[in-house]
């Protein structure tokens, strides 16, 4: 907790001040409202560094999108290639939503 605290320039006390949380063995677990008040920290501290994870994540998605990737089977656990149509498939679902909200949050 410590060093993400420094990391997003908030101190614990106020970082856990209004959200839901507990400590089980010693480990703090806050609840999915809490990690957005994370993330917003995250984005006020160091709008460059989110911005240059999601260009980077998005320029591998490119690649993908282009000429499909490997993924392991569900079946036989192999490494399987995947389509680029495939590769579209996934970013539109769990990328894309997660990306969006992060290039708007750091002013892009």
């Amino acid at each position: 907790m410590g060093q993400l605290c420094t990391l997003i320039r908030v101190p614990p006390e106020e970082l856990l001040t209004g959200v839901e949380w507990f400590d089980p063995d010693g480990d703090t677990m806050i609840f999915p409202a809490g990690t957005l008040l994370i993330a917003e920290a995250a984005r006020r501290a160091n709008p460059t560094a989110v911005l240059d994870q999601v260009i980077e994540e998005e320029a591998k998605t490119r690649h993908k999108c282009k000429y499909g990737d490997e993924r392991p089977s569900l079946s036989t656990r192999r490494r399987e290639p995947t389509t680029p149509e495939w590769e579209y498939h996934l970013y539109r679902r769990f990328d894309r939503p997660r990306h969006e909200p992060l290039r708007q949050w750091c002013g892009h």
